[in-house]
């Protein structure tokens, strides 16, 4: 299966009926993309990340544990400082292409 991560303006733009049919574009999309479709503001706009899913392509990695720290306390609120840092690992950089406007 794969997986779709798109720029938030693409995204919206798979949000609208296909030409005048009683589907979105993005059902469409999601047919092919069976692991989903996603966006996220770190893609550029007009541009498509396709990924083929898989522990043999990728898997997230635990860069940084789990830290808590206590910070202060006012008005009665304790409030504590929760840090993690999860990074994707590519394996097969293959498995990854782009989808852009030439």
């Amino acid at each position: 299966p794969y997986a779709v991560v798109t720029s938030p303006k693409l995204y919206a733009f798979l949000n609208q009926p296909y030409k005048n049919a009683h589907f979105l574009e993005l059902d469409r999309v999601e047919r092919l993309a069976k692991a989903g479709v996603f966006q996220s503001p770190v893609v550029p706009p007009d541009v498509a990340v396709v990924i083929s899913v898989g522990s043999e392509n990728a898997d997230l990695v635990v860069a940084q544990d789990l830290v808590t720290a206590y910070l202060e306390t006012s008005n009665m609120m304790h409030r504590f400082r929760v840090f993690e840092i999860l990074a994707p690992r590519i394996k097969r950089a293959g498995a990854i292409c782009t989808i852009e406007p030439v």
